[in-house]
Formats: C-alpha cells, sequence, structure tokens
C-alpha cells in the first residue's frame, strides 16, 4: 500500500479522535477493525480522548461558544445532563449558567432595558406572562440589577429632574436668578433679621418695599430682584443703604422713566434730593411746597384710638380697634343669620 494512503487513513482517524469518539466508534465509522486502529496509533502518535456517550467534540464545542447552557446542550445532542457535564470537564467547555442561553438572554436584555426605562417589575412580567418575583431574579442574578437601578425608581428621579427644571425655570421667570441664589438671599435675610434689623431692611423686604413705592406712585419697575440686588452689590453700598442724608439709596437719572437696566444707579439721599432735577423734594423745584404740605398732614395730629370703654388699641374702621371692630362685625353677622 502506498504510504500517502496510509497517511490519509490516519489523517481520518485523528480527525475522529479530535471529536471525542472512542477507538471502537472510530473503527465502526471508518470500516477498519480493532487492531488496525491499535496499529496506526502506535506509527501515528495518536491520543484517544473519548467523550462520554460518543458526543461529538467539535459541535459541543461550538455548542458552548454559541452561549448554551449545559441543559440546552443535553437536549440538543439528545444525551443526559452528566454526560455533557463530563464533556464539558474533559475538554475544559464553558457553558453558560442555566437559564441565560442565547434566547434567555435576549429576553433579560429586554427586561433590563424596559426596568432601566421606568417599566415595574409587574408591568416586564405581564408582558412575558411571569410573575413579578421571576422577572427580579432574573435582573438580579443574572443582571446585578436592584431596586434603585430602574422601576419605580427611576420614574422618580425623572420626575425629580423635572420638576427641579421647572421650578428653576419659574424661578428665573420671575426672580431672574436660580432657586440656589434665592435661597442666598433669604439666608442673608434670615441673618439680618436675627442680627435685629426689620423685614424691610432684608433684601427681599427692601426690593418688594422699593417695587410697591414705584408702582404706587405710577413708575415703571422692569427690575428682577436679581437685577436690583446685583446693582446693589456692584455700588458696594448695600450695608450702607438707608433715610439719611449720607445714606445710600437707588436713584434715576434725572428721575426721569422708568426702574430699569440703565436708568438707575445708587447715590446718596442727599444727592437724589438736592442734584436730581426733577425731584420734587429739591427746595427750588415747583412743587416742592406741595409734597411738604402733604407729607406734614399726613403727620399731623394724635393718634386715633379705639373708641370702645377701657380699650386703647389704634384705630382701625368706624372707631373701633381692630379685636373689636372683629367682635362687632361677628355679631351683627349672628344677628342676622338668626
Amino acid at each position: 500500500m502506498r504510504q500517502d494512503i496510509y497517511d490519509a487513513r490516519a489523517l481520518e482517524i485523528m480527525e475522529c479522535a479530535e471529536r471525542g469518539l472512542s477507538k471502537g466508534r472510530t473503527a465502526t465509522k471508518l470500516g477498519l477493525c480493532a487492531s488496525t486502529i491499535r496499529k496506526y496509533i502506535k506509527l501515528y502518535g495518536i491520543e484517544f480522548n473519548p467523550t462520554p456517550l460518543g458526543v461529538d467534540a467539535l459541535e459541543l464545542r461550538a455548542a458552548a461558544e454559541k452561549g448554551l447552557s449545559r441543559i440546552d446542550a443535553a437536549k440538543l445532542f439528545g444525551v443526559s445532563y452528566q454526560a455533557i457535564h463530563v464533556a464539558a470537564h474533559t475538554l475544559g467547555l464553558k457553558f453558560a449558567r442555566s437559564g441565560t442561553g442565547a434566547a434567555d438572554n435576549e429576553r433579560a436584555d429586554a427586561m433590563e432595558a424596559m426596568y432601566r426605562a421606568g417599566k415595574t417589575l409587574i408591568e416586564i412580567g405581564d408582558l412575558y406572562g411571569v410573575s413579578r418575583e421571576r422577572v427580579r431574579q432574573i435582573l438580579s442574578k443574572y443582571r446585578r440589577l436592584n431596586a434603585n437601578d430602574g422601576g419605580r425608581s427611576v420614574r422618580t428621579k425623572i420626575e425629580k429632574e423635572r420638576r427641579r427644571a421647572q421650578n428653576e425655570a419659574e424661578c428665573y421667570k420671575k426672580h431672574g436668578c436660580s432657586t440656589a441664589q434665592l435661597r442666598g438671599l433669604r439666608k442673608i435675610g434670615r441673618a439680618m433679621r436675627g442680627e435685629g434689623f426689620s423685614v424691610y431692611q432684608t433684601p427681599l423686604g427692601a426690593f418688594r418695599n422699593q417695587r410697591n413705592n414705584a408702582l404706587t406712585r405710577g413708575i415703571v419697575w422692569d427690575l428682577t430682584l436679581w437685577d436690583w440686588w446685583r446693582i446693589w452689590q456692584q455700588s458696594g453700598k448695600w450695608d450702607q443703604r438707608g433715610r439719611a442724608g449720607d445714606a445710600y439709596v437707588m436713584c434715576r437719572f434725572k428721575d426721569e422713566g422708568g426702574y430699569t437696566i440703565g436708568n438707575v444707579y445708587v447715590a446718596t439721599l442727599r444727592h437724589n434730593s438736592t442734584v436730581q432735577p426733577n425731584n420734587p423734594y429739591r427746595k427750588d423745584h415747583p412743587d416742592f411746597a406741595k409734597v411738604i404740605e402733604l407729607k406734614t398732614r399726613r403727620n399731623r395730629g394724635p393718634k386715633l384710638t379705639c373708641s370702645t370703654d377701657d380699650c386703647e388699641g389704634d384705630h382701625y374702621a368706624h372707631g373701633l380697634c381692630h379685636r373689636c371692630y372683629s367682635r362687632e362685625r361677628k355679631r351683627a353677622q349672628r344677628r342676622a343669620a338668626s
């Protein structure tokens, strides 16, 4: 027999050995006797490591690389789970854990995506026809997810972020600053109140008081809280704000126009009353006598008190203080109801 025939037959025997076939199954498949197989083993040094029950090693390795579990491989080759277990140990194969095959991996990936998007365990379980506990087990065991990684927790986080963004937008629209900046102004106000200052001397109180006075006088007010505060901070005179002659106030240029950016600045009250050409409190202003008379008239006369006997409360309405007026009003209402 020619050498090339020997070599070809030896190659076939080697392929069977690689596939995990035993010597007897190799002889049966190639139509040779057992002694011929032994002769080739001796001449060519072929090593046989048969897998249990003669499972094809190459196909078994391919099944492991595809991500099948040992249970799935046993069903595929029609052998027992123990046979696949021994074969995997013999050949050094690593199979996926049970329940994480290709189809199960796809389902687990979909469950993870839905859970991270905010779907609850019950909603995911209803989709796949399993219980919420089974969904939790799959996500916990195979994807290492907990309650903080998805579901209602994600919905809560998204809702918090949405509300925070909405609050920020409303704060910028109303006050011209962020919520953190507004909290900073309120903190300054609380510290000032603790030191004995009145609410009208705090940043928010002073802003509202000046704005309301301007609107009462019919002057346009186009400054947000943060615009107003920034003007005071840039002037560096906030601590010297007041009503004394050398105290600082917010002035309008020539005492004309509204309180808008570019038309206001911080200067002393003496400057605002004497230099501003349109300020009625300037002595040579044509309306100076009128405003002084009105101011004196408002301060003229003693303060009225309650007309009820043994009550010294300040006058509120109809000659009564606030407490007595409220009592009389409730009595009148009860009389009308009866």
